[in-house]
């Protein structure tokens, strides 16, 4: 009678972890738009109609390959180049859409590199992470794809370098570079990596893995030009190391963001100090971890959280310059969290099975609130963007501005250009 209670209760607990996905998708499916936001302008738009025009295959891998910002976003460019040949046009919804399938991806590798004492203890995972607080990522094209695949195929990587054989040190070589050449700090994988085969001495495959992240770095660099209207991240750290550090740790911890409470937050603000007592605490808990060793227990789990921190170092030496408040922008906040589920996996499978058993519900009943909440506090946030954006195409059609890119008349260029020859439909 027991177990059937038990089996019963279990069942209900996946139904809700089941809801809580669909729940995510309604609403990244209601509030996507097929417009074109910030950076979709140039990384889209302008592409296509650059990529079009040329003829030779060669223009065409160079424009696909060619810098954009500090990154090479060639795994997004050939998303839109495939959807353009599959449906001739460019839909951001589509694109949005296909941006968010990458956290099942992220999901199942996850649970893949989970030690599975109980499924059950994994649930809470999903309510975590199929939550808005990175809505500024979630529904801008461009951004979820990048943001989101780079994680998965750094993952991957990872964890396909910490089994044996062969074909999996290829496979992980070859997600190393996919995530390389989908956001500029996928090539922190390599350095993860590096730290893998160094655990597990693997010595022979170490020496290949740093040819091949020498070469990688060697065309990633080819041609590549400071972004003229980024803070030199040398000066940012030799002048400012101080405002760095703050704002790698409250990069750390904005898995506790408040929107309206710290928006436009200042460096001494109060509002600040949730999320840097929160990246203080899970820096904590990576130094606890490193010295329980527990990279020898799930070596796969350790160097994801290995590469999110060098990840958030290095957005802070890059960004660190436009502000401490640049770091609560809600397109960085993914990393948060998944640093948040990456401690709670190691919690579960350091302590003993008695004592997870007296507190799970607890730890379940806490994320599926942090889930509801997630969704209270921002869905304003979200109806807001949602409604600006397809407000301010409406704004532009009367009076040639209101999108949402810096440079009106560049933006407004690229979209009439991108109207005219059929890439992109209103």
């Amino acid at each position: 009678m027991l177990s059937h209670r038990i089996t019963l209760v279990n069942l209900i607990i996946y139904s809700l972890a089941a809801l809580a996905v669909g729940f995510y998708y309604l609403t990244v499916i209601r509030y996507g738009s097929n417009i074109p936001i910030a950076d979709d302008f140039d990384a889209v738009l302008d592409f296509l109609n650059n990529f079009l025009e040329v003829s030779s295959i060669h223009d065409k891998i160079a424009l696909i390959f060619s810098q954009h910002n500090e990154h090479r976003i060639v795994f997004t460019r050939l998303i839109v180049v495939a959807q353009y040949y599959l449906l001739n046009t460019v839909n951001f919804k589509v694109l949005i859409m296909i941006g968010n399938i990458g956290l099942i991806g992220i999901l199942i590798v996850i649970f893949l590199s989970y030690n599975k004492r109980s499924l059950i203890w994994f649930v809470p995972v999903v309510f975590i992470l199929f939550e808005p607080q990175y809505f500024g990522a979630i529904f801008f094209a461009m951004g979820t794809i990048q943001n989101f695949y780079v994680l998965l195929f750094a993952f991957l990587s990872l964890y396909f370098l910490t089994r044996d054989g062969s074909l999996n040190f290829i496979t992980a070589a070859v997600f190393a570079v996919m995530a390389t050449f989908t956001s500029g700090n996928g090539i922190l994988c390599f350095i993860a990596g590096a730290l893998v085969l160094l655990i597990q001495k693997r010595f022979r495959f170490l020496a290949v893995w740093l040819s091949v992240m020498s070469l990688n770095i060697i065309i990633y660099l080819y041609g590549y030009v400071p972004p003229a209207d980024h803070p030199n991240m040398l000066r940012t750290l030799l002048t400012q190391p101080g405002t760095a550090v703050i704002y790698f740790i409250v990069l750390l911890g904005t898995v506790v963001y408040l929107p309206f409470k710290m928006d436009n937050a200042e460096i001494f603000s109060p509002a600040l100090f949730i999320p840097i007592g929160m990246g203080v605490l899970l820096s904590v808990v990576f130094i606890y971890l490193t010295i329980k060793k527990y990279y020898l227990k799930n070596t796969a789990i350790y160097s994801f959280i290995v590469f999110i921190l060098l990840s958030e170092v290095l957005t802070a030496a890059g960004r660190s310059g436009f502000g401490v408040a640049n770091a609560l922008s809600t397109r960085y906040a993914i990393m948060s969290v998944l640093l948040v589920i990456f401690a709670y996996i190691a919690l579960i499978e350091t302590i003993d099975g008695e004592t997870i058993h007296r507190y799970f519900h607890l730890v379940l009943v806490a994320a599926i609130s942090f889930n509801i909440l997630a969704f209270y506090i921002n869905y304003d946030k979200i109806i807001t963007l949602h409604q600006s954006v397809e407000q301010g195409l409406i704004y532009f059609q009367k009076y040639n501005r209101g999108l949402v890119y810096p440079n009106q008349e560049k933006a407004g260029r690229i979209l009439i250009r991108s109207i005219n020859k059929g890439y992109y439909r209103l």
